[in-house]
């Protein structure tokens, strides 16, 4: 005797469709949709996106830090210019016999050159005497800046016996010593007008698209003993 076939209880139905087993080809492909991740492409997007975030904030980190050195070398000459022109005026306060000398001082006695020379005081029982000249030299470096030079001869009984030169500052954009002379001949006064150009850290500043600023220092000073 055959039994009769076993109806499959609503139950029985939704347990066959959970495990999609029982489910139809278009309810398969929206499951398999949902549970798909990322494709190819959009993890190539992706990573594009991050390394120009990345690259756009190293390059603002790198800029700041090249403009922050650019601004302490400007600063650190700034420093170093001030010390050179306290140097040269006490210098000048002590200084004699100073040259160049005008031509006509009483028509022109105020003249612009870019040397000077003087001798320092000395004690007239002695025979040493020191002379200072100050001058404007191209530099050696291709840069098309000067450098301010100083030179020491020490004259022994009217012979040299010493002498000694060095670069005082480089970088020099402009240098120029202003005397004024009265007649005698007398010099009342030197200015010395100094504009120099932070020199160690140019390139950081010109890859950071920063002009490095020009010092400019103005000083003036006259010597105690009048010519």
């Amino acid at each position: 005797m055959t039994l009769p076939p076993v109806s499959e209880t609503n139950l029985d139905r939704r347990a066959h469709r959970a495990d999609g087993r029982g489910a139809s080809p278009t309810g398969r492909r929206v499951a398999a949709r949902g549970r798909r991740g990322f494709t190819l492409v959009e993890l190539l997007a992706a990573l594009t996106i991050t390394v120009l975030v990345l690259t756009a904030t190293v390059a603002a980190l790198d800029m700041g830090y090249r403009g922050y050195r650019a601004t302490q070398e400007a600063v650190t000459t700034n420093v170093s210019t001030r010390l050179v022109l306290n140097r040269l005026a006490a210098s000048i306060r002590t200084g004699e016999e100073f040259e160049p000398y005008p031509l006509n001082p009483i028509t022109d006695p105020v003249n612009t050159y870019q040397n000077l020379s003087f001798f320092t005081a000395s004690d007239p029982s002695s025979n040493v005497r020191t002379r200072i000249e100050l001058d404007v030299r191209p530099a050696n470096d291709g840069s098309g800046l000067d450098e301010l030079w100083f030179t020491r001869t020490v004259f022994t009984g009217g012979v040299v016996t010493a002498t000694d030169s060095s670069a005082l500052l480089d970088g020099v954009v402009d240098c120029r010593f202003i005397t004024e002379h009265d007649v005698g001949p007398r010099l009342l006064g030197v200015t010395i007008d100094l504009t120099v150009m932070p020199r160690d850290l140019e390139d950081e500043a010109a890859a950071a698209d920063i002009a490095s600023p020009a010092v400019r220092m103005v000083t003036t000073a006259s010597p105690r003993r009048i010519d």
